[in-house]
Order: C-alpha cells, then sequence, then structure tokens
C-alpha cells in the first residue's frame, strides 16, 4: 500500500480531526489512546497505542520461563509470588 496524505487543519484550541477513513481503518473511537513521535527532522507519526493481551499471574510466569527457564530452577512461582505480595504488605504498611 502507497503511503496515504490527508491534510487536516489545526484549530484555536490546538485540536484536528483525524480523517474518518483513517479512524475507521485503525478501529479509533472516542477514549483510544493514540501516541505522537516527533522525529528531530520535524516529521510526525501518530498510531493507536495498543497493550498486550491481560494475563493471570500464572500465564505471564509461564511466558518468562519460556525465555529462559534457568531462572525458574528450583523455585515455586506460586510462592514466589506470595513472598512479593507479602513483603510490598510489610514495606507499604
Amino acid at each position: 500500500m502507497k503511503d496515504l496524505v490527508i491534510e487536516t487543519t489545526m484549530s484555536s484550541k490546538g485540536q484536528t480531526v483525524i480523517p474518518k477513513y483513517v479512524r475507521e481503518r485503525l478501529e479509533i473511537k472516542q477514549g483510544t489512546k493514540l501516541a505522537w513521535r516527533l522525529t528531530p527532522d520535524g516529521e510526525i507519526t501518530v498510531g493507536k497505542v495498543s497493550y498486550p493481551k491481560k494475563q493471570s499471574w500464572i500465564e505471564w510466569l509461564e511466558d518468562i520461563e519460556k525465555l529462559d527457564s534457568s531462572i525458574w530452577e528450583g523455585v515455586d512461582p506460586v510462592e514466589y509470588i506470595r513472598s512479593l505480595r507479602d513483603e510490598s504488605e510489610r514495606e507499604f504498611s
């Protein structure tokens, strides 16, 4: 796909309209977070902020274990999380 350039105008309040085609293509609606990147040469890139899917702690720990299984050698992940919670409760109580 070729680059698509659509011109918009900024209002006196610093607002601009995201063209309908772009909103539909990126599934942008009210409340969607956007990230603005400004390069040293003055180019601006705007993109929709996307977050990774939510995971349970166990899924998260399993994913970490896949990266380097030696990190959890001899460690029970559930007990490890409990110890972190206990430590944080002591710290903030």
